[in-house]
């Protein structure tokens, strides 16, 4: 089944919070500079997302359609079903978690070749991951702490991400607490 379908790529600009969070951030002036800004940051996550799609749209695949495209790929359902989602979301932020990792994204491009991709699509896929993995690394360190950082900035209500970092925010504060009035007493 052929999909013409295009994805969107406009999206709202981040909150100012997040300009101010990363200029407080140790590296933050660096990056703003790389980077130009959180917008930019932004941008390269949609990349990833555009990029795929393309990728999956230039072997007459749709997208949004999990099932078929693992059956037509021959790959892991669930790897497909990250990249559906990514593709998919309304708040890109939320699915931050799903974007697949380079060696996955590797996987994808080498199915996709076997269908006949075009070259172009397979090194833009190849690029946008290896973009946003550079963009992870200088921004956080890792995926973890990358996740962590952006999830703040979603409009929509508080997801599981946040609440798992509260907690451990918590618990982390919690220990400090103990350990100055164990000192302090």
């Amino acid at each position: 089944m052929a999909y013409h379908g295009r994805v969107t790529t406009t999206h709202p600009i981040p909150p100012t919070g997040w300009t101010i969070a990363l200029m407080n951030q140790p590296h933050g002036p660096e990056l703003m500079q790389r980077f130009g800004s959180p917008e930019a940051i932004l941008d390269v996550i949609h990349q990833v997302r555009q990029a795929l799609s393309h990728l999956l749209e230039s072997v007459h695949l749709n997208p949004t359609k999990g099932r078929e495209t693992a059956r037509s790929l021959q790959i892991d359902r669930n790897l497909v079903w990250r990249v559906t989602r990514v593709i998919k979301a309304d708040d890109i932020l939320a699915a931050v978690s799903d974007i697949p990792t380079a060696i996955q994204v590797e996987k994808i491009c080498e199915a996709c070749e076997r269908l006949g991709a075009p070259e172009g699509r397979v090194a833009g896929a190849r690029q946008a991951i290896a973009d946003f993995e550079r963009v992870v690394e200088e921004c956080a360190g890792n995926r973890e702490y990358f996740e962590a950082m952006v999830s703040g900035l979603q409009v929509d209500d508080v997801t599981q991400r946040q609440e798992s970092v509260r907690k451990l925010t918590f618990l982390g504060n919690m220990a400090l607490w103990g350990a100055q009035s164990r000192v302090n007493f």
